[in-house]
């Protein structure tokens, strides 16, 4: 369980981590 959590937490990490990069790509163009 602890494991599972500990992933979810990297998966939101990366998510927010790309939705940061494609906002500052909008924000370029």
């Amino acid at each position: 369980m602890r494991s599972n959590t500990a992933n979810l937490n990297r998966n939101c990490t990366k998510i927010q981590q790309t939705q940061e990069k494609e906002r500052n790509q909008e924000s370029k163009m």
